[in-house]
């Protein structure tokens, strides 16, 4: 028997699931309908919209998870693990924005600022891939908001 959280009860006693709360709830494959896949990869894939202008992508990504966020806990924790890393790229990009205004980080600013941007582009096709099977994607480095 296992719990939101990732713990299931084994016979040496309660066991962790390693894959993090939100992948361990999200990942139910044989439960989910061909709509909620679709949605959970769609959720993810209009964030690539954010590498190019920024609000447009959290804009589509926030309508399609407010109207279907109630129809699917699938939907659901793909939409807030896609706004989550929207917003984070976007706060380090400012971060990083900013660093070139001192003359001495403009070199590690650029670099930064093409490695985030090649991140939002990559990340979001590959959790759309996920979420086409079934199954959750956590973001690496992404500050957890919703």
């Amino acid at each position: 028997m296992s719990d939101p959280y990732g713990y299931s009860e084994t016979q040496d006693g309660p066991q962790r699931d390693h894959r993090g709360p939100r992948q361990a709830r999200a990942q139910r494959p044989g439960s989910l309908s061909e709509k909620d896949r679709n949605l959970g990869m769609w959720v993810h894939l209009v964030a690539i919209i954010s590498a190019f202008t920024a609000f447009l992508g959290i804009v589509a990504t926030l309508v399609i998870w407010l109207l279907n966020k109630d129809d699917s806990e699938f939907i659901d924790e793909c939409g807030k693990e896609s706004l989550n890393f929207q917003i984070s790229i976007l706060i380090y990009e400012t971060v990083l924005a900013i660093s070139m205004l001192l003359v001495i980080t403009i070199p590690f600013a650029v670099i930064g600022l093409v490695i985030a941007w090649l991140v939002a582009i990559i990340l979001p096709i590959m959790a759309g891939l996920k979420a086409s099977d079934g199954k959750g994607y956590e973001y690496p480095f992404t500050i957890r908001m919703f």
